[in-house]
Order: C-alpha cells, then sequence, then structure tokens
C-alpha cells in the first residue's frame, strides 16, 4: 500500500482510487491524450497487484480524462528522448514494463473492465483490449498506428486479432488505419458500444456492480441493457 501511494505521489499522471467495491484507474494526462509514461505503467502495476489479494476490490476499471481519447499508446516522445541520450536500456525497459502489465491485466483474477473512448491506439489497445469487459463509446477509433511506418504490433495485439478472420486483422495490423467501434468488435478489441451520453451512467453502473453477488454476471446483463447498434 505505501508502495502505491507513494507512486501517487510521485506524479499526477494517473488517478487510482477506491469507491465501494470498485478499483479505479483514471488515466490523466489529456494533453498527452493519456500516452502511458514509464511512471504511470509503475502505478498501474502497483494497484493491479495491491487489489488482486485485497477482498474489498471486487473489480476494476480503466477510464481515460479529456475529451480527446482513452489512450494514444506509450509515450514515443518518452522513448525517443531516451534512445536518443543512448540510455538503451531504460528505452528497452520501458516496453518490457509495458507488456508485463499487458500480460497482468489479460490474467488478472478480478474482473477488469476497460471504458473507453475517442482515441483508444496502440498502447490503449494494450490496456483495454485485454480487459474481460470492454465498452467503448460510439466515437472511440482503434488503431495500431505504428503498422503505417513498418514496425509490428506489439502490446499483445496479435493474441487478441487471432480470433478474428484473418482479412480483417491482417488489414487492421498492416495498414494501421483506425476503425470504429463496429470494426473493433469484430476484430475482438472491444464487447460492446454505447452512446457518448451514457458514459457516466454507465460508469455508476459498473461501480455499483461491484456490490453484486456475482460480480461477472451483474456486469453483464449491464453490457445487454446498455449496448447500441454499432452499424
Amino acid at each position: 500500500c505505501a508502495l502505491l501511494w507513494q507512486l501517487k505521489v510521485m506524479q499526477q499522471e494517473i488517478d487510482i482510487a477506491l469507491e465501494g467495491h470498485a478499483g479505479i484507474i483514471t488515466l490523466n494526462r489529456p494533453k498527452a491524450i493519456n500516452a502511458l509514461s514509464p511512471k504511470m505503467i509503475l502505478a498501474i502495476r502497483a494497484a493491479l497487484n495491491e487489489w488482486a489479494s485485497e477482498e474489498k476490490v471486487r473489480l476494476v476499471l480503466f477510464k481515460g480524462t479529456g475529451a480527446r481519447g482513452f489512450c494514444s499508446g506509450g509515450d514515443v516522445r518518452w522513448t525517443r528522448a531516451a534512445f536518443l541520450a543512448g540510455r538503451h536500456e531504460e528505452a528497452l525497459g520501458f516496453f518490457a514494463l509495458e507488456y508485463s502489465m499487458n500480460g497482468l491485466i489479460a490474467t488478472y483474477p478480478k474482473p477488469v473492465i476497460a471504458l473507453t473512448h475517442a482515441v483508444v491506439m496502440g498502447g490503449g489497445i494494450g490496456l483495454a483490449g485485454h480487459a474481460k469487459f470492454r465498452i467503448s463509446t460510439l466515437d472511440a477509433r482503434f488503431a495500431m498506428p505504428e503498422a503505417a511506418i513498418g514496425l509490428f504490433c506489439d502490446i499483445g495485439s496479435r493474441s487478441i486479432l487471432a480470433h478474428a478472420p484473418r482479412h480483417r486483422a491482417l488489414a487492421f495490423m498492416l495498414s494501421g488505419e483506425a476503425v470504429g467501434p463496429a470494426d473493433a468488435i469484430r476484430l475482438g478489441l472491444s464487447d460492446i458500444a454505447i452512446r457518448k451520453d451514457q458514459y457516466d451512467a454507465v460508469q455508476r453502473d459498473i461501480i455499483a456492480a461491484a456490490a453484486a453477488d456475482n460480480v461477472g454476471t451483474a456486469l453483464l446483463s449491464l453490457m445487454n441493457a446498455c449496448k447500441v447498434d454499432a452499424g
């Protein structure tokens, strides 16, 4: 617990809070579309590790601040600066931290919910795509933009896309083009879409679901009740 709150004091790029039985992780770097810095990743890992054995916490919710998006990915400016400064091990260590965080989300023993909007790209898909429950607003745009400059898609995206139709998965992985929530659902990157004006109510309902006898069943009922046609 001391480590968790120490990380929170160190920087204000992320907000980690408990509300009822819900652990809430809010990406709070809106000017950078919540790009993930090393400190943010360390704070997320610390919170998840802390809550895994905390009986009071029955689900974990990820969300992002700012109208521009949930998360634009890893902080490429920081990574580029680290490489140019000769801090190669530190820069490569960033990716190791990020991938281990993705793995932790994918195998987490409690329900993890991602409530995403607008930009959901690169490392943002790494956070949201590996969650057990994925809810996106109709304005969400998903992409692996590194593909457009010839880099392989990372953050475990291929393990998600392996379940999608091959032609759709390849087009998404190789083009770097952004897709909306309807395509994201078909690709397995999201589960349902909601209207933007439903966002706050859905967030409240997710937090309330943490107190249910069966959290997973409550979340599925919530998603069935609030989903809209994504097209």
